[in-house]
């Protein structure tokens, strides 16, 4: 895939995804910081955090979210208040990825590998395995997102993949599933998407939550 941005949008929950492979050019990049941004960038000494900083920022720039990357209490990504959007980061070894929209959100993005076959009994439950399809290495990277995604979107801390990131039901690209916050349990719905070796998803709750 190239390294020119392209765009998701996942109707059914409001969520816009904007992704690139990684650029390396930071003196082209830092242009686009705000000033505060550029403080913070100066404290980053590995090579690897600061093209991630740079290139998650020029995303930013390129959607028009004129604002700052802040980041919350319990450590996620977020926009000024008065930009009342919800608001990701992702990044897998290539790609770096954004997401916003009107609700609090997570998105995941990560590149297909057999690696993710060593680590499935980490993040899956046994009922899940109806989600993987003919597939394997596709079926396991795309709840391996779901399920990041949904700890992106929960600022609750110590949370077991398997146990309290459910997914519950799937048509087509779409998911239902449950977690346990700090609220107790609610319900979330997800999207996730195919693109060459990428898989890209997002999740946010239900609104009648």
């Amino acid at each position: 895939m190239s390294a020119e941005i392209h765009k998701i949008h996942f109707s059914s929950q409001g969520v816009f995804i904007a992704f690139q492979k990684k650029e390396s050019n930071a003196a082209l990049l830092e242009a686009i910081l705000f000033q505060e941004e550029q403080s913070e960038l100066a404290q980053i000494k590995n090579e690897k955090r600061v093209i991630e900083f740079l290139n998650v920022r020029k995303l930013r720039s390129t959607e028009g979210l004129n604002s700052p990357i802040y980041y919350n209490e319990s450590g996620k990504p977020c926009l000024a208040s008065e930009i009342k959007l919800g608001f990701s980061i992702s990044h897998s070894k290539n790609y770096c990825a954004i997401g916003y929209g009107e609700k609090e959100l997570g998105i995941d993005i990560e590149e297909i590998d057999e690696r993710i076959e060593r680590i499935s009994s980490r993040f899956m439950n046994e009922e899940e395995e109806v989600f993987i399809g003919n597939d394997r290495l596709l079926g396991l990277t795309r709840i391996w997102t779901l399920k990041e995604a949904m700890f992106k979107l929960n600022p609750r801390t110590g949370i077991d993949f398997k146990s309290e990131l459910i997914l519950k039901s799937q048509v087509d690209n779409s998911f239902m599933g449950e977690m346990l916050t700090d609220e107790g349990w609610k319900r979330v719905i997800l999207n996730s998407v195919q693109l060459e070796n990428l898989v890209i998803s997002a999740c946010s709750f239900l609104s009648s939550d």
